[in-house]
């Protein structure tokens, strides 16, 4: 057996399937934490962010000229949360025109929003509005300049600039939230240079033996629940690790957990696993149609139409189905669509 992400072919025309399954695993997971339950996201939140941004690092190599490559993810990142914040602008000058609200005042409020792009709503030093999920596109494209360019640094020095780009955000967060999500970037380097080190200790996690590579497994599954016993919050959005270097350590080793447990689908359950790929090939759109319904969509209002006397656990499963519907079926939906595929930086 071959440990999870550690045996991609990142040279490879085609998908790898697995991967595009974890990413599947990590979408739903970030739609079901925004349900707001403890419970759940005491479980999905020691992965769902950590897991993008070292799928991103797995697939990234200093092979493409740096202008081309900043290029690509310009399109494929921040087009799409220009497009996507142009959509929420559009739906809040329409929703305040149809409910009689000060449209001028919504919509400089998502102007504001988008321009800042913060993924929490902020009171200091001035009143920031959340965008919601796609702050992750702006911290994710920083997070892939600044490893592509310490690519070029040696090791020993990568090393040391990825843990001091990691404090500095960290330790800024705390002072001042700066636009564009740009010290969630800064922490997520570490993550994305963890996915480029497994991408590159592929071959030697190839020659493991079977016990091995279970002990490893199970070690990385042992630390990640004892993560979500301790969990004291996760907060990639504000740079909130939780206890620390432990919290830190247990979400790569959630991360490994989701990677097997994809594995093992892709091997096992061929026409789910082909389900499951599916979704995650189209993350993107997902992300960005997610976004706008988290925003927009009043399901408690909806909810309470349908069945005004569920209880609590029922309007869960309920807000938890709604959601991963609207979201997964939208985003596959507009992703076949050619026009919107092009302006994605999609083939």
């Amino acid at each position: 057996m071959e440990t999870a992400a550690l045996t991609a072919d990142r040279s490879s025309k085609t998908r790898t399937r697995f991967i595009d399954i974890a990413r599947c695993i990590g979408i739903i997971a970030i739609i079901v934490g925004h349900t707001g339950d403890p419970g759940i996201q005491r479980i999905v939140y020691t992965f769902n962010v950590p897991i993008f941004f070292m799928i991103t690092g797995y697939f990234t190599n200093d092979k493409t000229p740096f202008p081309r490559f900043a290029k690509r993810k310009f399109r494929t990142l921040i087009v799409p949360y220009l497009l996507t914040c142009l959509v929420m602008i559009l739906t809040a000058l329409l929703t305040a025109s149809l409910t009689g609200n000060d449209v001028i005042g919504e919509v400089k409020l998502w102007l504001y929003a988008s321009l800042y792009g913060a993924g929490y709503n902020w009171t200091e030093p001035f009143f920031i509005s959340s965008i919601g999920l796609v702050w992750f596109l702006w911290a994710t494209f920083f997070s892939s300049i600044f490893l592509r360019l310490l690519l070029k640094t040696k090791s020993t020095i990568r090393i040391l600039l990825v843990i001091t780009a990691f404090a500095v955000g960290f330790i800024s967060s705390y002072i001042v939230w700066l636009p564009l999500s740009f010290q969630a970037g800064l922490c997520g380097i570490l993550y994305m240079y963890v996915g480029y080190l497994f991408a590159n200790a592929k071959d030697t996690a190839a020659g493991f033996g079977k016990e091995t590579k279970a002990l490893l497994i199970l070690a990385a599954f042992a630390m990640w629940i004892a993560f979500i016993i301790n969990f004291k919050g996760f907060w990639f959005v504000i740079c909130d690790f939780g206890n620390g270097i432990p919290d830190i350590f247990g979400s790569i080793c959630a991360c490994i957990g989701v990677f097997t447990i994809a594995f093992f689908i892709e091997k096992y359950l061929k026409h789910s696993s082909r389900i499951l790929s599916y979704i995650g090939e189209n993350s993107i759109f997902i992300v960005c149609v997610h976004a706008v319904e988290q925003n927009f969509m009043p399901w408690d209002n909806i909810i309470n139409l349908i069945l005004p006397n569920a209880g609590k656990a029922l309007s869960l499963f309920l807000l938890c189905i709604f959601k991963l519907v609207l979201s997964i079926s939208l985003g596959c939906l507009i992703s076949r669509i050619p026009l919107i595929r092009k302006a994605f930086g999609m083939k």
